[in-house]
């Protein structure tokens, strides 16, 4: 048997491939990709993904198990996990709270994808598919931004990639603005399509939405109450 294996293996090097320099038959690159719509759609994957990973679960968790709208039970200490979601209910968590932590990250994480694929872009901004990319970019690191402004408040702005120093906290009047503003400059270049061509990407509609959302809110993100601009979003 010994003698068998040797022989196989023996066999095996012979007719194994020597030659390791071979040319690469094809490369992304900057320079090649993305060059067409269906390959800058492929591109920007990794955002919605972001967006979708714990949206319905830590997120929710933030946003609901801190008021009085739902609560999860300890069940006797069979479902207590270290007290998270007492520390919810009763509003004692900190910033080492599993859900604060993982939201911080999520967000984030969302946003410096946004900015990597905005700079990767704007080498083609000239382009009319580069720009409707790029706005709806912009628009997802504004909702993105607009969870972080929601949730905790003063966070720093970030709208560059890379970043080489740790950025500064801004006011949330200040985020509100940046999230505005964003919103305003990237309507323009954004898709009035709503298909399945569409379907999970931020268009006109999405941002005037979130619009009226933060409108709606000026009061409590900014001490000043916008009610009454709810329609300027619409050009009208």
């Amino acid at each position: 048997m010994k003698k068998i294996f040797v022989l196989a293996a023996l066999s095996c090097a012979a007719i194994s491939c020597t030659k390791l320099d071979v040319g690469v038959e094809s490369e992304l690159t900057p320079d090649n990709f993305p060059n067409n719509a269906e390959s800058y759609i492929a591109a920007t994957g990794p955002v919605y993904t972001q967006l979708r990973s714990i949206y319905a679960v830590d997120y929710w968790r933030m946003q609901e198990l801190s008021t009085d709208e739902a609560i999860i039970p300890a069940r006797d200490g069979n479902y207590d996990d270290g007290g998270q979601y007492r520390f919810l209910h009763m509003h004692t968590w900190g910033p080492d709270h599993p859900n604060v932590k993982s939201n911080w990250e999520w967000g984030f994480g969302g946003i410096n994808t946004c900015n990597r694929l905005i700079n990767l872009f704007s080498a083609n901004a000239g382009t009319s598919t580069a720009k409707t990319t790029i706005a709806e970019m912009r628009t997802m690191r504004a909702l993105f931004y607009f969870y972080m402004m929601d949730l905790y408040g003063n966070v720093p702005i970030v709208s560059s990639f890379p970043v080489n120093t740790p950025p500064k906290t801004a006011p949330r009047a200040q985020v509100f603005q940046f999230i505005e503003k964003e919103l305003k400059e990237s309507i323009p270049n954004l898709s009035t399509t709503v298909s399945a061509l569409t379907y999970g990407r931020p268009t006109k509609w999405m941002a005037f939405a979130l619009l009226e959302k933060m409108y709606l809110n000026a009061q409590y993100y900014t001490g000043q109450a916008r009610y009454t601009e709810k329609n300027r979003s619409h050009g009208r």
